[in-house]
């Protein structure tokens, strides 16, 4: 009798999605179902702000591997390793002069940029004077559940920065945007990095 208690309530679980409430043998399961499918977006939001983020860490693979930017004693050596590397591999290209590059980047894209660089900003300026962090680099998506922990941002304004920096991200590896995602970011980017700038850190 046991077992087919346990086997009903595993298949109640498994239908919680479906229904509000299942009864049997006088245990009655509850499912809040707004509440589940909140929680799965905020999920779903969540693991796709990962995979944005993870595109922005530079992976430098040498003998040794190191994740993120080289450091500034790094530098010589790799610079000397990108220009071997170069000469040995397409100089049989003739390619012309080095110049500085030229991006054709448009408006929108720029802006797009500047909101994601400036939230990020933001809270990492939070995070700093309030948070103690000995990991390095935290990506964005990270930094945000912290500070939500720490108590300096709501889990609504968390859900606003994934929100809006999900949408820059792509842009900013080149993927195009339309023409409302464009619109919605230029809505309530800028309201949002001018909330987070009234946030004082705590030597304001």
């Amino acid at each position: 009798m046991l077992d087919g208690v346990v086997v009903v309530a595993g298949l109640a679980l498994l239908l919680f999605p479906l229904v509000s409430e299942v009864s049997f043998a006088g245990l009655s399961l509850k499912k809040e179902v707004e509440s589940f499918k909140s929680e799965v977006r905020d999920q779903l939001l969540s693991i796709r702000t990962d995979i944005h983020n993870s595109i922005g860490v530079q992976t430098h693979v040498s003998p040794s591997i190191t994740i993120g930017s080289p450091a500034d004693w790094q530098l010589p050596s790799i610079r000397t390793e990108i220009r071997e590397t170069i000469r040995q591999e397409l100089s049989a290209l003739n390619p012309q002069p080095a110049a500085a590059p030229e991006a054709d980047v448009s408006s929108d894209v720029q802006f797009l940029f500047a909101v994601r660089y400036s939230l990020e900003r933001e809270l990492r300026r939070l995070a700093a004077s309030r948070i103690e962090n000995n990991r390095g680099y935290v990506p964005v998506n990270q930094l945000s559940r912290m500070l939500v922990s720490a108590g300096l941002l709501s889990l609504n304004i968390e859900r606003s920065i994934r929100e809006v920096y999900s949408v820059c991200s792509p842009a900013i590896h080149g993927a195009n945007l339309s023409h409302n995602q464009i619109a919605f970011v230029r809505d309530v980017g800028p309201e949002l990095i001018a909330a987070l700038r009234a946030i004082p850190s705590e030597n304001a």
